[in-house]
């Protein structure tokens, strides 16, 4: 990475990220459209928020003192979504982006006591508040329509995770939604989930997922869950 930002001292680098679950013996490779150079930092921006898999975390870069001055400390204030934050005022002072393509991170995934996994109001409004320091001031750099869609499907993202638990949090993405021209970005879920939305609107399935979740779906979830990280990660 070092080798790497010589090349441009005034760009943040980026390395190869792959997920794990218990021990790197259980590796997923994940093969990102945005492991590459990049001349616009803005344009490895919107490919990473159209890629559901890509990433924004404080973890991956190597950050220019220079660049670090610029755009400011971490806010920690913040409880999730912190990284996004950051990593946006990182992106906005900085010259291009640089892969380093034989750096490797290494992910765990499906920890059980993660943030996300035991969401609340604190943990929501954090979101909410990091995404949208993050819109304002990409769009303060930036306001156009790749942004302004870019922005609107992250913020839908969030509203499927949070209702109908956190429905305040909800009507306030919506309405940003909305003023940023609307998303489409659709409704993921199961396929009992999938079938429902079929005949029913993606809220009405999500209330009865819910009261289900509060009875007797918790434990099939959680099932399902770990039966899914044994097929991905060959457990």
């Amino acid at each position: 990475m070092v080798l790497k930002w010589r090349e441009n001292p005034n760009r943040l680098v980026f390395g190869q990220w792959h997920y794990f679950v218990n021990d790197v013996s259980h590796v997923k490779l994940y093969n990102s459209v945005v492991y590459k150079d990049y001349d616009s930092a803005l344009n490895w921006y919107v490919d990473v928020l159209e890629n559901a898999g890509a990433m924004l975390a404080g973890w991956m870069w190597l950050i220019p003192r220079s660049i670090l001055k610029k755009a400011g400390g971490w806010d920690e204030r913040l409880h999730l979504m912190n990284d996004f934050e950051f990593s946006t005022r990182l992106i906005l002072n900085s010259d291009g982006i640089g892969f380093a393509k034989d750096a490797l991170h290494y992910y765990r995934k499906g920890l059980e006591n993660a943030m996300t996994s035991s969401m609340n109001e604190k943990i929501a409004l954090s979101i909410y508040t990091g995404v949208k320091k993050a819109q304002e001031n990409i769009l303060l750099a930036e306001n156009s329509p790749r942004m302004r869609l870019a922005f609107a499907n992250q913020f839908q993202k969030w509203v499927y995770h949070f209702y109908p638990n956190h429905l305040n949090i909800t009507l306030k993405m919506e309405k940003i939604i909305h003023e940023l021209g609307g998303s489409i970005l659709s409704p993921n879920g199961g396929r009992i989930f999938t079938i429902l939305n079929f005949v029913l609107p993606w809220k009405w399935v999500m209330q009865i997922q819910n009261c289900l979740h509060k009875t007797i779906w918790k434990p099939i979830l959680k099932w399902k869950h770990k039966l899914k990280l044994k097929q991905q990660f060959d457990l």
